[in-house]
């Protein structure tokens, strides 16, 4: 079963480089079993994205959630705050932001639903002049039935790695201004 869902994660990193082309690269020796590292080229606001799956056992199936785990480098006059999203609008959680205000619009909004992004937390943590950040996602996540035993995934279509950066973009600009 592991090496279903490896060769699943293998196909979604593929398919991110093939849509990205030049400006994406996979970082093979740092990948971790169910994560991959991906390097983007030309890309001011980001730099590595690590795709991987959480796991969640139920009764008779495996579920395999794709997570989208990046940082971007905050200026040195940011606030510590952590952001959620909580019933579709973004939320400061702990400290004062702004950031709430710039994401949540309609076309942020846009992209999750595309996406299928179902959770979205955001830590800006000052000292470390970095913005880390974790989103939940339907397209690319799988789930293994046992009865009768089969693996479905939920494929990336045409474009949608594309979306995927637009948003990741839009989230570090908020975080950065």
């Amino acid at each position: 079963l592991s090496k279903r869902v490896e060769r699943n994660l293998d196909s979604i990193s593929a398919q991110w480089e093939r849509e990205l082309g030049a400006f994406c690269a996979r970082i093979e020796k740092d990948s971790m079993p169910l994560w991959r590292k991906l390097f983007l080229y030309g890309v001011d606001e980001l730099g590595e994205i690590r795709l991987g799956y959480e796991i969640a056992r139920r009764l008779l199936a495996t579920l395999y959630t794709l997570v989208y785990d990046f940082e971007v480098s905050v200026p040195p006059d940011k606030q510590n705050c952590s952001i959620e999203l909580r019933l579709g609008r973004f939320e400061c959680v702990s400290g004062s932001s702004r950031i709430p205000e710039l994401l949540n619009t309609s076309l942020v909004k846009e992209r999750m639903e595309a996406l299928g992004i179902t959770d979205i937390r955001m830590e800006v943590v000052s000292q470390e002049r970095i913005g880390r950040v974790r989103m939940v996602g339907l397209v690319g996540s799988s789930t293994w039935n046992m009865i009768p035993p089969v693996l479905h995934s939920i494929s990336f279509r045409e474009g949608e790695c594309i979306k995927a950066v637009e948003l990741m973009r839009m989230i570090a600009v908020a975080l950065r201004g």
